[in-house]
Order: C-alpha cells, then sequence, then structure tokens
C-alpha cells in the first residue's frame, strides 16, 4: 500500500503537468494551422521534431542510470556529486550537437541554427532528470507549467500569418528562460572539481541506456525529418498533425514511466502491473476515440474539411505498443541490470526497420513513413515482450 501512496502522490504532480502538455496543444492546433496555415504549421513541427531528436542525444540516457544511481545513494553530497559528473557528459555532448549545427547552418539558415542551439541549452540547463532523482516533482510541474502557460499566452495574442520567424524565436527563447531559472533553483548544489576520467566513466555507464533511447527515436525521427524535408505531395502537413497529436498520449505514458521508475523494486511484480495498466489505460480510450471520430476531430483542430485522418488512425494505435514497450523497458530490463539485452533488440529492431522504411517511403511517400513507423513499434513491443514471458511466470508462481 505504502509503494501505491507514493506512486499516487508523484503522479498526481506529474500529470498536472501532462494536463497542460495535453490541453495547451490542443488550444494551439487550431489557432496556428488556421493563422499560419498547414504548411507553416508542419515546419513549425519539423522544428520542434529536430529539437526533440538532438535533446535525446544530448541526454544521452542519463534520464533513466542517472535516475537510478541517484535514488540508491543516500548520502546528499554523494547525490550532488554524482548529479554534476552525468550532468559533465551531458554538457560535453551538448558542444558536440551544438558544433554540428553551426557547420551545417549551410543547409538551413544561421538563424535557425542559432534559434536551435539556443532550445537545445535550455533543455540542458533545465535538466529534467534532476527533478526526478531528486523528487523535486512539485518544482518539476511549476516550471513546465509556467513555460506551456507563456508559450499559450505568447502565440494567443502575438502569433499572426507573418509571424513564423517568431514563433519559432519565442520557443526557443522561452525553453532557453525557463532552463535558466530551473539553474539559479539548483544553487544549492556546488559542481565538485570534475575529471575527464569521471566523465568517461560515468558515459560508459550511461551509454547501454543511451542506445537503448536513440535507437526507437532514429526509426521515429529521422523518417519524419526526411518527408517533411523532401516530400513534395502535400501531405506533411497531416502526418505531422497526427503525429503531434498521438506524441501527446506518448509524452503523458513516458512521464508515468519516468514517475514510477525510481519507485520500482526488482522484487515486486505488483508494481510492474501498475505500470502497465497505467500505461493502457492511457491508451485504449485514446485509440477508441481517434478510431471513431479521428476525421472530426482533426477538422475541428484545423478546420481543413479535406484532411486525411488515416495517419492519425495508424499513430494512435501505435501509441499503445509504446506504453507496453515503455513498461518493459524500465519495469523489467533497466530494473533487473539487462540493458544490454534490450540494447540489442532495439538495435536489431532499428537497423533492420530501414530495410522496410525506404521502400515504403519510396513507393507510398508520407503514408509509407507512418506506415513504417507503425511496423517498428509493433516490432519493438513483440521482441520486448517475448524474453519476458519465462519471467512472468516465475514471479506469478
Amino acid at each position: 500500500m505504502i509503494i501505491n501512496e507514493k506512486i499516487l502522490k508523484r503522479l498526481v504532480s506529474t500529470l498536472s503537468v501532462d494536463g497542460a502538455n495535453l490541453i495547451v496543444p490542443l488550444i494551439t492546433l487550431p489557432i496556428l494551422t488556421q493563422t499560419l496555415g498547414l504548411s507553416l504549421y508542419g515546419e513549425y513541427l519539423l522544428f520542434l521534431m529536430m529539437g526533440t531528436f538532438l535533446v535525446t542525444i544530448i541526454d544521452f540516457g542519463i534520464g533513466y542510470i542517472g535516475v537510478r544511481k541517484i535514488v540508491d545513494c543516500k548520502s546528499p553530497e554523494l547525490k550532488a556529486k554524482i548529479f554534476f559528473q552525468f550532468q559533465s557528459v551531458r554538457c560535453f555532448i551538448f558542444i558536440v550537437v551544438s558544433s554540428l549545427v553551426f557547420t551545417l547552418s549551410q543547409v538551413v539558415s544561421y538563424q535557425l541554427s542559432v534559434l536551435l542551439v539556443c532550445y537545445l541549452l535550455g533543455t540542458l540547463l533545465f535538466s529534467e532528470w534532476y527533478f526526478f532523482a531528486f523528487h523535486k516533482i512539485k518544482q518539476f510541474a511549476l516550471l513546465q507549467l509556467s513555460l506551456k502557460i507563456s508559450q499559450l499566452i505568447f502565440i494567443i495574442f502575438f502569433i499572426d500569418q507573418n509571424s513564423f520567424n517568431l514563433l519559432i524565436e519565442m520557443t526557443a527563447i522561452t525553453q532557453l528562460l525557463i532552463g535558466v531559472i530551473a539553474c539559479v533553483l539548483r544553487k544549492g548544489y556546488h559542481p565538485p572539481t570534475m575529471r575527464l576520467s569521471v566523465t568517461v566513466v560515468r558515459a560508459k555507464q550511461a551509454l547501454p541506456s543511451f542506445l537503448t533511447v536513440l535507437m526507437p527515436n532514429s526509426f521515429n525521427s529521422l523518417p519524419y525529418l526526411y518527408v517533411g524535408h523532401f516530400s513534395t505531395t502535400g501531405e506533411f502537413a497531416y502526418y505531422a498533425i497526427a503525429h503531434r497529436l498521438t506524441s501527446i498520449i506518448i509524452n503523458i505514458q513516458n512521464t508515468i514511466t519516468k514517475t514510477i521508475f525510481p519507485l520500482l523494486t526488482k522484487s515486486n511484480y505488483h508494481e510492474l502491473k501498475v505500470l502497465f495498466r497505467l500505461n493502457v489505460m492511457i491508451a485504449i480510450p485514446s485509440i477508441l476515440v481517434c478510431l471513431l471520430f479521428g476525421n472530426e476531430l482533426i477538422k475541428l483542430l484545423t478546420g481543413d474539411e479535406n484532411n486525411n485522418p488515416v495517419y492519425l488512425s495508424l499513430l494512435v494505435i501505435s501509441s499503445l505498443f509504446v506504453g507496453v514497450t515503455n513498461t518493459l523497458m524500465s519495469g523489467y530490463y533497466f530494473l533487473h541490470g539487462r540493458s544490454n539485452q534490450y540494447g540489442k533488440i532495439v538495435s536489431i529492431i532499428s537497423l533492420t526497420s530501414f530495410l522496410y522504411t525506404v521502400p515504403l517511403i519510396y513507393f507510398l511517400d508520407v503514408i509509407g513513413c507512418c506506415l513504417s513507423l507503425v511496423i517498428a513499434r509493433l516490432l519493438m513491443m513483440s521482441f520486448s515482450y517475448l524474453p519476458t514471458l519465462q519471467k512472468r511466470q516465475v514471479c506469478e508462481s
């Protein structure tokens, strides 16, 4: 019962944030699609996807391994030391990624490169994993809520049909400001003298978790970024909007997983079942609503009579696959020290996904991109579940 009380308290705080994550996009989506048009809104979502993918690289899987290391530690001084050691890894990767972004500024504009780096710096300073590691969930909720509300107010009052660049600037600058505020709130923690050897050790510890998080993001983000840049059918905007809507569901599932992960114990299979049920409870109603009313929902949000609901239907079904996979990843593989085993599964699925992704995109364009993502998520869930069958039978006996 104690673990259920802990789970409930943490979920109340974190899901208050996801309430904002759910409501704000639903409010801003119709405003932006009707103000900017579907094409420019699709380009804005492309910027967000690019930022999200690079943030995944900078985080380096520390959101899982770093949280676990700190939660398992009792000394406050040692906890702070571990935090800054893992942060040094993220800082080093940020420098490398930012350098690559500026190097590629010949492909995208220099202004966009600067804004993208500002966005990445904001997420680096914010360090979401810190709040979960040090049980500062209410502080995390308030900061995220402030970010979402400030962005919402700005969009409502200042964005018009000629404000595409201003929208991207606002997104990057507000993320940077909230990162600075979060950094100031951590002023009681003083970084120790850092050694390169320690940073390398922490990077090696986080590497298996990083690969298990990066690989699924590769088959999720890279095809999306490709069709976003090169598709000429005009269908990308519909796919981007469907991807945006279903990402709300997946973000809630990810937050549930991150919230409960520090509380999981190896011997208590009941906790894993709680996590599984919560993720499924999020996915199933969403699937039913989108299958029954998907066309009307997109029409209501975008005002477009010619929308294509097939993208939303396919992607929302795949959110169930993501929820199950996340549960297995954190509640079985990471918890029981099987991250290498999970990493091999992820690597195989991710690398082989290009065998069907390339021809699907070549022959079917945007719909092929969508199908490839659904197939990859289904395979990830299936192959992640198979090794847990024997373990589950032992725990239930």
